[in-house]
């Protein structure tokens, strides 16, 4: 990009400013996304007269040449498109500043400018992949976006998507915010009713690669053992919804009987057969209650993991075959997981008897809208006062920016013109330093030698190791 940042005068032009569309009300007001603050932010000088175009392949150019972004220059030009703008070149700019060192500078309005303009464009599919892959993104919506997020996919009926919305607040143990606590657990629980929605977006997980029919050995320094953290890496959307159900079941300031409800259906999501077993009998024992609702869907679930182990154990072999200790092994788990399953389904019928038919959905409803009432006003009155600090700090930034380049410019022309005398300086007293040039020259010429000698021996040494090494062998790793 251009030495004296994105302000080049090829990057200016008259941008245009978006419409949004009206949202319908379901949880959070009309005035909760605050459209005319955000929408005022095209009016700043320093995004008023970006050319997004232009300003994008300074920004590409830079990076292929130097393999760097500046944090500013990524913000503005993101902060600087609408829903009509460049949505594939908001995602590579921010995949790239993630790549380099910058990627802890990023400014808080980029982060935030990611998810509004990609909502706002309908690019739903785009933002959840970029929000899931935080490697690769680095993208975290702060709780005001959580909330925005969650509201308008339950708004628009995608409750799979509001789901993993209220998944990422669980993945970062975030339960500050009671609204978007609150909003989780509603999220998470129209999922459980609406389970034919996807929750991965199309090509977004890829199908491992086919096993080879042939044993390839593959030549290797060391062996990376499996390792599994049951938090990051979990990829099954009903433990993932568990875990967020039994995370912020007590975080809600709900009844016990809802936070012992959620929080005991959250341990049978996640198969966590003996807390399951513990929590009952302890319920059981001190004649607490839960809704009938969730026994109802636990019982559901454990139902469906039984079809599904039973079906597998009573496969019939294609062939006789020899006796093998590792499938001997796998059908013995698996019927002891199904007589664990069954004693699980028994107990939880127990509490049966003494359960509660209130409407669970319409008490978290409850709870989401009081949490409405107390934090909205006070949430959006904070997000505008954002805005306006945003648009100054960026100010800030810029003028930093600009003077840090103006002052790395100055050193390289200082750099060069003292080049430039040194150069001449040899070239006039040529003859009275003539002996010393040479013997700078054979200094240089024993140096490289040395090196070229020690990468040599590097090299032949390698070799040696390589030709005496023999890989070991390499297992499937039993499922």
């Amino acid at each position: 990009m251009s030495r004296l940042g994105f302000v080049s005068s090829r990057c200016l032009s008259w941008s245009r400013t978006s419409t949004l569309k009206t949202i319908k009300r379901t949880f959070l007001s009309e005035a909760y996304p605050c459209r005319e603050a955000w929408d005022k932010r095209l009016e700043s000088p320093i995004l008023k007269k970006v050319n997004l175009q232009t300003l994008y392949q300074e920004i590409d150019w830079h990076y292929s040449e130097t393999g760097k972004i500046n944090a500013i220059d990524a913000d503005i030009f993101i902060n600087a498109n609408t829903k009509k703008g460049y949505m594939e070149d908001v995602e590579d700019i921010v995949r790239k500043l993630r790549a380099t060192t910058d990627t802890s500078s990023t400014f808080p309005s980029s982060h935030h400018a990611v998810v509004r303009i990609m909502l706002d464009a309908g690019k739903e599919d785009t933002l959840l992949k970029m929000l899931n892959d935080r490697i690769t993104y680095g993208i975290y919506p702060d709780h005001y976006c959580t909330n925005l997020l969650m509201d308008s996919f339950i708004k628009q009926g995608k409750y799979a998507a509001a789901a993993r919305v209220a998944v990422l607040q669980m993945l970062q143990e975030d339960w500050e915010n009671p609204l978007a606590t609150r909003l989780s657990l509603y999220s998470c629980h129209m999922y459980l009713k609406n389970l034919d929605q996807p929750w991965y977006c199309e090509g977004e997980l890829v199908p491992p690669a086919p096993e080879p029919k042939e044993v390839v050995k593959i030549r290797v320094k060391y062996i990376i053992k499996p390792y599994f953290d049951n938090h990051f890496d979990l990829k099954d959307p009903m433990v993932l919804v568990g875990k967020t159900l039994s995370m912020f079941s007590s975080k809600v300031g709900g009844s016990e009987q809802l936070a012992t409800s959620y929080f005991l259906l959250g341990l049978t999501l996640q198969q966590k057969w003996e807390d399951v077993m513990e929590l009952t009998n302890t319920l059981i024992k001190n004649k607490k209650q839960v809704h009938r609702e969730i026994l109802g869907i636990a019982q559901k679930h454990i139902e469906v993991k039984q079809v599904e182990e039973t079906s597998t154990e009573q496969k019939p072999a294609s062939k006789p075959a020899k006796s093998d200790p590792a499938q001997e092994a796998k059908e013995a788990k698996l019927k002891a997981e199904l007589e664990t399953k069954l004693k699980v389904s028994e107990t939880l019928r127990s509490l049966e008897v003494s359960a509660i038919d209130a409407d669970l959905l319409a008490e978290t409803s409850t709870l989401v809208k009081d949490a409405v009432k107390q934090l909205e006003t006070k949430q959006i009155e904070e997000q505008k006062q954002l805005y306006s600090k945003w648009d100054e700090d960026r100010l800030a930034a810029l003028k930093v920016h600009q003077e840090e380049l103006r002052k790395e410019e100055a050193l390289q022309r200082i750099a060069q013109q003292k080049e430039e005398l040194a150069q001449k300086e040899r070239e006039i007293f040529f003859f009275d330093i003539e002996d010393k040039l040479d013997l700078m020259i054979e200094e240089k010429e024993e140096a490289l030698s040395k090196i070229d000698n020690k990468y040599t021996k590097l090299k032949e040494d390698k070799a040696a190791k390589d030709a005496e090494y023999v890989p070991p062998e390499v297992f499937k790793r039993a499922q």
